[in-house]
């Protein structure tokens, strides 16, 4: 017999009588193919601001892939902006051992900043897919991709601040 905690006894004991699977039916939690995390919907329920959770496993960078598809001349109607898959990888690898998103968190924002900055600027100002996840300006690391997950947090699909783009 092995020990547990008792948040991962919790846990089996809701996947064994089927809250999780509920929970995901009704959009309360939303699963990867290796984590679970809270959607918006869960945390407006619970008044819960952030969840503080375990970061994104780089091992699994299967949806990296769908994350440079959104920056596809296809999807936003310019050239340019998708960059080679290798330099996104490796950006997005550093990107989640700094920050606490999840890939769902990290999609949904990468499409609503992509949808902003055509409605708002033309496809043109759209960065490019390894610069929004990060880019040097001044010898300093900066992530819009980050600025825009936070954003996500704070105020779900509605942008609101000014500051990014």
């Amino acid at each position: 017999m092995s020990k547990k905690s008792f948040y991962d006894v919790l846990w089996l004991l809701c996947q064994e009588e089927g809250h999780v699977d509920k929970w995901i039916e009704e959009g309360l939690i939303g699963k990867t193919k290796n984590s679970f995390y809270f959607t918006p919907k869960a945390k407006e329920l619970l008044k819960i601001n952030e969840v503080v959770g375990k970061r994104v496993e780089v091992e699994d960078f299967s949806w990296v892939a769908a994350y440079n598809e959104l920056f596809d001349k296809k999807n936003i109607g310019t050239s340019g902006k998708k960059t080679e898959l290798g330099a996104v990888m490796g950006k997005m690898a550093q990107f989640c051992k700094k920050y606490d998103y999840t890939p769902e968190e990290i999609l949904e924002a990468t499409t609503v900043y992509i949808g902003y900055a055509i409605d708002n600027h033309g496809a043109e100002r759209v960065q490019e897919s390894h610069y929004f996840i990060s880019k040097k300006m001044d010898g300093v690391d900066i992530s819009n991709l980050a600025k825009w997950c936070e954003e996500m947090r704070t105020n779900g699909q509605k942008y609101t601040s000014r500051r990014t783009i």
